[in-house]
């Protein structure tokens, strides 16, 4: 069992000759910050609601029976001080309340009833109950009332030392208290406890997710950009590798009749600059060593064919004195 503690509310009226205090605050929405809690402990009003037929006819002992994560002694019979009755839940002032049905014969009744008229911020009604709750973000939510044993009135209560907030206790946790930390909860439980937080991740998730989409439609046209440039750039380099293929073909000075477009395709195809060179070498050696032997239609002829004589060999693959010999065959 844990502790839930509250002040008795300002507006509580006494009623000596009948033994009732009225009006007296059970459970409210908010407790202040203190110890552990920078932003202290709210109750979600569903779980109030829903505790309300728990404090019904609950007895009110004064003090507590030891701390928190003590070991409990038997309480006796002068520690009963009272009942709750007629508990509801006021939605105009956000809590539950009672009327606190004392014994007007307890040693102690005329005490606590003048406290609770003139100073009742001095006295509180801690609650020894199971509570449900996540910590969020240095605040305590308590989503559910799993089960109430009894209601303490104690002094100086609301310290807001976990859920034990009445001063001096320990702010362990006891042995049966059902409760959650953030890594635990269900997000069932943080939709409870925390509903703008779950509203700020959904807008954090969509624009993370409205970001991570432009960043893939970025990625896919800059892919298709540098697809585009690569094409691009293939384009101007064989349009330069023609342009210096033309070049040393104008200073070979070599007959057009010798520059077929077979020739320019193995040119285009060199591996490098030596290999153009050596190429258009030879190929001005061929016509050198044909000039005049040959009318330009023959010479023609057997720079187009494939082969000669056997037609193992192209022109291309022959030297000179092979090219030689099959003009003059």
């Amino acid at each position: 069992m844990t502790f839930l503690c509250e002040a008795l509310d300002a507006g509580s009226k006494v009623d000596r000759a009948a033994g009732i205090i009225h009006d007296v605050k059970v459970l409210g929405e908010k407790a202040p910050s203190k110890g552990g809690l920078p932003r202290g402990r709210r109750y979600e009003l569903a779980a109030i609601r829903e505790a309300v037929p728990q404090y019904e006819g609950k007895p009110v002992h004064l003090n507590h029976n030891g701390g928190e994560g003590e070991k409990k002694k038997a309480r006796i019979v002068e520690d009963t001080f009272g009942v709750l009755r007629n508990v509801r839940f006021d939605e105009s002032k956000r809590g539950a309340y009672a009327d606190l049905h004392y014994n007007t014969q307890h040693p102690r009744a005329g005490q606590i009833a003048e406290q609770a008229e003139k100073f009742p911020h001095t006295l509180g009604m801690s609650h020894i109950a199971d509570g449900a709750y996540v910590n969020v973000s240095g605040e305590q939510v308590i989503s559910k009332i799993i089960a109430v044993e009894c209601v303490d009135i104690v002094r100086s209560p609301a310290t807001t030392k976990s859920l034990y907030e009445s001063e001096g206790d320990s702010p362990t946790d006891a042995t049966g208290v059902l409760s959650m930390n953030l890594a635990e909860a269900k997000l069932a439980d943080i939709r409870t406890a925390r509903p703008e937080l779950v509203i700020e991740l959904t807008e954090s998730i969509k624009a993370e997710l409205a970001e991570s989409s432009e960043v893939s439609e970025l990625k896919a046209k800059l892919a298709e950009s540098e697809k585009n440039l690569d094409a691009a750039n293939a384009k101007i380099a064989l349009a330069d590798r023609k342009a210096l293929i033309e070049s040393k073909l104008t200073a070979a000075a070599l007959p057009a009749v010798v520059v077929t477009e077979t020739f320019r395709a193995q040119l285009l195809e060199a591996k490098d600059d030596a290999a153009l060179d050596a190429l258009i070498a030879d190929r001005k050696a061929i016509a050198g060593a044909v000039k005049g032997n040959k009318p330009a239609s023959k010479v023609q002829t057997v720079i187009e064919s494939k082969g000669v004589e056997d037609g193992t060999k192209s022109l291309a693959e022959m030297d000179a004195k092979e090219a030689a010999k099959a003009f003059r065959g």
